[in-house]
């Protein structure tokens, strides 16, 4: 993001890159009320920044691919992932065949947890079977697991939260830089979800979520059991801890309080 850092994506045909020079993927505004007049207003002022790395899925087993023709002439991709439907409308224009001809069969997968919601090595052993006319199997060792596979997206977020004397939650400012990896994937769904999880989980009349979604170097993450509510989460969670201990409040009074209700709005 800083000046003059490596362009990931500087392909002349690249679209939808909201902006390349800096590495940004997607940028994400949404806001409720007046989060500055709020936070001005507020009797208590808190601002914290959180880390959430990047983790591996780890499923007992891996992605494994199994392609050949069948008797009618289908291509058959025999796969370990979550998504046949999507593995073969994604599949088709990769490999120049109808959908009609193709058949995907997933059986009972050995872990998944997200981790398999992608097409990652399905159109690698569809061209070899094309070009050679034989079954092909390609298993990814462990090692390939975590270098050419998905994780949870590592992300950094900043709260600002403006709190009443009474304890009452007045303004909730959230920023988040998510790290998508050199893809964008799950980049821009998964960081919408952490900051909806961020300021929907307590009333609050003014809301405001800014993040960027970045290219870098790491290993391409995607989606993780939780999608990105874990991530959010974890930054809302603790600092409603660190406001209770600051302000001798019960956390868990503290928070009931504020605690969104059956029937309330999805806010933001």
């Amino acid at each position: 993001m800083k000046p003059g850092a490596p362009i990931i994506h500087d392909e002349p045909d690249a679209v939808g890159i909201a902006d390349a020079e800096h590495n940004i993927a997607v940028k994400i505004h949404a806001a409720v009320g007046d989060v500055e007049k709020a936070l001005a207003e507020s009797d208590y002022v808190f601002e914290r920044t959180y880390r959430v790395h990047q983790v591996q899925q780890a499923s007992i087993e891996p992605h494994v691919v199994v392609t050949y023709w069948d008797e009618d002439e289908r291509l058959v991709i025999r796969t370990s992932t979550q998504v046949p439907f999507h593995v073969r409308r994604m599949i088709a224009p990769l490999i120049g065949l109808p959908v009609k001809r193709i058949r995907v069969i997933k059986p009972r997968i050995g872990g998944g947890f997200g981790g398999k919601q992608e097409m990652l090595i399905e159109d690698l052993c569809a061209h070899l079977t094309i070009a050679t006319g034989r079954p092909v199997r390609f298993e990814y060792t462990r090692a390939q697991e975590f270098t050419s596979a998905r994780s949870r997206h590592p992300m950094v977020i900043t709260f600002r939260a403006g709190v009443m004397r009474d304890g009452t939650l007045h303004a909730l400012d959230m920023h988040t830089v998510s790290n998508t990896g050199a893809y964008g994937t799950h980049g821009l769904t998964v960081c919408s979800v952490a900051g909806l999880r961020g300021l929907a989980t307590y009333r609050c009349n003014n809301l405001r979520f800014d993040a960027q979604v970045v290219y870098t170097n790491i290993p391409t993450p995607g989606a993780f059991r939780g999608y990105g509510a874990p991530q959010g989460e974890f930054a809302l969670e603790s600092l409603m801890e660190e406001i209770a201990e600051a302000l001798n409040l019960d956390p868990v009074e503290f928070r009931l309080k504020n605690a969104v209700r059956s029937g309330d709005p999805i806010p933001i």
